[in-house]
C-alpha cells in the first residue's frame, strides 16, 4: 500500500480510511456503463490518492477529520460525478453525524441534480435503501434526521443552512463565490464538516475557481485537501501519452483521447481532457497548417444549389458574405469582406444588397441566411424581391453545431477555399468560447474581425441542411 502523507500536526488513521474505502465497495453500486450493477470498488488512484488521505487524516487532539475543505481537479470523463456521489452518501449515512445536511451545489439546478441523481440511483440499489427515502430533489434518513438536497443557483437562499457536507460541482461555471461561501460559513456548528469541490479547470485564470485553486496551491491552509491531475503547461498537443497520464481512470484510453483531440479545438481539448488552465485566447481554434491545407481550386457549379450566409457588422467591424456549395463531399467556399466607409463611419448596406442580387442572378441560390441583429431591413427588401432569405440567429443553439461542423470540415480537409489573405486572417483570428451546450467561435482578440469565420460556419451549416433536403423526399409536418 502506498504511504499516505499528512500535513504537520496530523496523523493517519488506517481504520478510518479503511472504513471509508469499505463503504464504497460494500454499499454502493455503479449505475451506468460497463460496470452497471457491480460494486463500486475504488480504482487504486481513487483509493490511495483521494479517499484514504481525505477520510483517514485525523487531528490527534480530538480524533476528528483533519480536512474541512477539498479541491479535486480532474479531466472530463474520469468519474467525477460518481466519486462525488459516493462521498456525499458517506457523509450522509456513515459519518456518524446526526441531522447531517448534505448539499449538491452547482451553477444551475440541472448541474446540481447530476450528482444528486447519481447518488439517488445508488441509494435505490444499496443495502440501506429502506432507511433512506428518495424524492426528486431531496433524500431523507429517518433514523438520523439527515437530508441530502440538490440546491438551485440562488445563493441568497443558501445562507442560514447548517451543512455537514457539500459537493461543489464544476466550480468553473459558477458566476461568483457566493454559493461556496454560503456553504463554508454555514459549517461553524459542525465538528467535522467537509466541503468538496470537484471540477475541471476553467477557461480563464480568474473567477472563484482560480481563487480557490491559488489558495490550494499555496499550501497555506493545511486544512484543505488538494488533488489535481492535469498536463503540465506547454505539453505538446499531439503527445497523447502525456494526456493519458493526466487521465488516471482506467477506462479513459489513448484511443479515446486521440478521437477527442481530432474532434475538439485545441483550447477546449486542453481544458476538458488535459485539465489545463489554457485560455481560449491562446492559440488558434484550428491549426494554421490545417486551414492552409484546404486551399485549392474553388469550383462553384452554377447549375447546382448554393447557399449564402452573411455575418453583418457593427460600425467598427466588417461584414462577410460567404457563398457555399457542397459537392463531392466538400464545401467549396468564396467569401467577400466589406468594410465600413471611413468617411461616414459605417457600411453602406446597399453594397451588400447589390452583391446578393448579383449572386442570386448568377447561381441557383436556395438559402440566404442572416443574423437579424443588423440585417432585417435588407432582408425585408430582398424578400419582397423574391430572394430566399431566412433568419439564422447567432444563438448557442445554432452556432455550437455550426462551429463544430466548420471545425470538422477544416480538420478533415473537406473545405476548399481560395487562400484569400484577409479571409484567412479573419478565420485564424477566431477563438472559442465554451457554453453549456459545447463550444462556439468567438473573438479572442477584441480588435480583430472574425466575420469571415462566422459566415463560413453559418454557410456550411446551411449547405448541410440543403443537402439533406435535396438528397431525399421533403416531408412537411403540419
Amino acid at each position: 500500500m502506498t504511504e499516505i502523507s499528512v500535513p504537520a500536526g496530523a496523523v493517519y488513521d488506517v481504520a478510518k480510511a479503511d472504513r471509508a474505502v469499505r463503504f464504497f465497495a460494500r454499499y454502493l453500486r455503479h449505475m451506468k456503463g460497463r460496470w452497471a450493477g457491480k460494486a463500486f470498488v475504488l480504482e487504486p488512484w481513487q483509493e490511495q490518492e483521494i479517499i484514504r488521505p481525505l477520510f483517514g487524516t485525523i487531528d490527534p487532539k480530538n480524533g476528528l477529520r483533519w480536512y474541512r475543505e477539498a479541491l479535486i481537479g480532474l479531466p472530463r470523463k474520469n468519474g467525477k460525478s460518481e466519486l462525488a456521489a459516493g462521498i456525499a452518501l458517506y457523509l450522509l449515512v456513515a459519518d456518524g453525524e446526526f441531522g447531517a445536511e448534505i448539499y449538491s451545489v452547482a451553477g444551475d439546478k440541472k448541474q446540481a441534480s447530476l450528482v444528486y441523481k447519481t447518488a439517488a440511483d445508488m441509494v435505490k440499489a444499496s443495502a440501506f435503501r429502506t432507511a433512506v427515502k428518495v424524492y426528486r430533489a431531496v433524500m431523507e434518513v429517518g433514523e438520523t434526521g439527515g437530508i441530502y438536497r440538490a440546491l438551485s443557483a440562488d445563493a441568497d437562499l443558501q445562507h442560514g443552512l447548517n451543512p455537514h457536507g457539500a459537493i461543489i460541482d464544476e466550480y468553473h461555471v459558477h458566476r461568483d463565490g457566493e454559493q461556496y461561501e454560503a456553504m463554508r460559513t454555514g459549517t461553524a456548528a459542525r465538528t467535522q464538516s467537509l466541503i468538496v469541490t470537484i471540477t475541471t479547470a476553467a477557461a480563464e485564470k480568474r473567477g472563484p475557481l482560480w481563487e480557490l485553486y491559488e489558495r490550494a496551491v499555496s499550501g497555506t491552509d493545511t486544512r484543505m485537501f488538494f488533488y489535481w491531475r492535469g498536463v503540465p503547461p506547454g505539453t505538446d498537443i499531439h503527445d497523447i501519452a502525456a494526456f493519458k497520464k493526466a487521465n488516471p481512470a482506467s477506462w479513459v484510453s489513448e484511443e479515446f483521447l486521440a478521437d477527442q483531440r481530432a474532434s475538439l479545438p485545441e483550447p477546449v481539448f486542453r481544458r476538458l481532457h488535459g485539465n489545463e488552465w489554457y485560455e481560449s485566447g491562446h492559440g488558434h481554434w484550428v491549426p494554421r497548417e490545417a486551414w492552409e491545407a484546404c486551399q485549392g481550386e474553388v469550383v462553384i457549379d452554377p447549375e447546382k444549389p448554393v447557399v449564402i450566409a452573411i455575418d453583418a457588422a457593427s460600425r467598427r467591424d466588417t461584414t462577410a458574405v460567404a457563398l457555399v456549395q457542397k459537392h463531392d463531399g466538400k464545401f467549396h467556399v468564396r467569401v467577400w469582406i466589406m468594410k465600413a466607409d471611413e468617411d461616414v463611419g459605417y457600411l453602406d448596406y446597399e453594397r451588400v444588397e447589390d452583391l446578393l442580387r448579383d449572386l442570386a442572378a448568377t447561381f441557383d441560390v436556395r438559402r440566404i441566411g442572416f443574423d437579424p441583429y443588423q440585417m432585417v431591413p435588407v432582408a425585408q427588401r430582398l424578400d419582397a424581391e423574391g430572394l430566399p432569405v431566412e433568419m439564422f440567429p447567432q444563438s448557442h443553439v445554432r452556432m455550437v453545431p455550426a462551429s463544430g461542423l466548420l471545425y470538422d470540415a477544416v480538420m478533415e480537409h473537406r473545405l476548399v477555399h481560395d487562400g484569400d489573405a484577409e479571409v484567412s486572417e479573419q478565420v485564424l483570428s477566431a477563438g472559442v468560447r465554451e457554453v453549456p451546450m459545447g463550444w462556439r467561435l468567438d473573438k479572442r482578440v477584441r480588435n480583430r474581425s472574425i466575420d469571415a469565420a462566422i459566415a463560413l460556419a453559418m454557410g456550411c451549416q446551411l449547405a448541410e441542411f440543403e443537402e439533406g433536403l435535396s438528397s431525399g423526399p421533403r416531408v412537411i409536418v403540419i
